[in-house]
């Protein structure tokens, strides 16, 4: 059995826990929650493209949607704890950015 299909699920319960919590966690040091956003979506880009390797242009529309999507979301009254933040979606994009990068550089490349 391919261990894939654990794996986003698990993804998608911690991401949602971290970014759709009512509090924010503390942070150990300045800008760390914009760390952390761009490591949780560099994670999310890096197994989606692993995972979706046949499809990657709808892959990242949809991770990307969700980079920008999550914030709005936060902005709005179901979430009146959370605050939407343009650094938060910039982090996002940083993360998706660095997720693809990483691929293309250690996806195993084919005999031309």
């Amino acid at each position: 059995m391919r261990q894939d299909i654990f794996v986003m699920p698990v993804m998608a319960v911690t991401a949602g826990y971290a970014l759709f919590r009512a509090q924010s966690f503390e942070m150990p040091f300045a800008h760390a929650d914009l760390v952390a956003h761009a490591a949780l979506f560099a994670a999310i880009t890096l197994y989606a493209l692993f995972a979706g390797r046949h499809r990657p242009h709808i892959v990242l529309r949809l991770i990307l949607a969700l980079a920008v999507g999550s914030e709005l979301l936060q902005s709005t009254a179901m979430l009146p704890m959370r605050v939407a933040s343009v650094s938060d979606v910039v982090a996002n994009l940083a993360g998706v950015i660095l997720g693809m990068f990483i691929v293309q550089v250690f996806r195993p490349r084919t005999p031309v």
